[in-house]
Parts: C-alpha cells; structure tokens; sequence
C-alpha cells in the first residue's frame, strides 16, 4: 500500500471545490492512506488567520482534519531537513523551507507526495505525483 501526503496546494483546490481532484481522491482513498503534514496544516492555518473569513476558513480546516491522518515533522525527519538543506545549497539549488520540510517529512515516512507544484520539489530525493 502506498501512503500518500497532499501537499498544501492539493489541499487548498480540494477546500476550494476542485471536484476532479476531490473525485480522484476519493476512488484511490479506499486503497491508499492520505495524510497531510503538520508543515501543511500550519502554512492551511496562516492563510486562515490572514483571510477575510477567518471562523469559516477555521472551520473548514477542522472538518477537513477530521477525515484525514497527520504526518509530523519528528526528530527524524528535521534531520532529513538539513541534510538535504545542505544538499541543495551545496548544488546551489534551495527551495522554500516549508516545503523541504514538507519533503523531508514524506522521505522519511516513505510517502509519496501528491503535489501541483513541482518545481519545488524536483532536486529532492521524494517520490512525486503531480495533480
């Protein structure tokens, strides 16, 4: 079985009513466990917290965290983190931190990371889905 981890932007077109991407979801998630990284749910929170609706945003993301499992960033994978941080800078090819975070936590979970944003990602060693 493969586990999968939704990136912050596949979480944020399913929220917003992407049914496509929420049907896809659904037919695989009988099979397959989706989870989502406390990396992800804290970038979900801030944009929260910064909108104009904040309490139905909040509520939003509680509802969404009630059907689906956390992956957290652990001592584990903030060691992941930095290894592959000095990686890409040695490469000269650092990426956000929040998604090296995201990244480190699905290498360590052996997750594949369902994204819409690849570029982020692509000097990483993390098994990548683009949706």
């Amino acid at each position: 079985m493969v586990n999968y981890c939704l990136d912050t932007n596949v979480v944020i077109a399913i929220i917003r009513g992407d049914l496509q991407l929420k049907n896809k979801l659904e037919n695989l998630k009988t099979s397959q466990d989706f989870f989502v990284s406390t990396i992800a749910l804290c970038e979900l929170y801030k944009g929260a917290y910064l909108s104009n609706e904040i309490q139905k945003n909040l509520d939003i993301i509680k509802e969404f965290c009630e059907e689906i499992n956390l992956l957290t960033l652990n001592e584990e994978s903030c060691q992941e983190f930095g290894k592959q941080f000095q990686l890409l800078q040695k490469k000269g090819k650092l990426t956000q931190e929040m998604d090296l975070m995201i990244a480190a936590i699905c290498i360590i979970n052996n997750a594949t990371l369902i994204t819409r944003n690849k570029k982020h990602y692509e000097h990483l060693p993390v098994h990548l889905e683009v949706w």
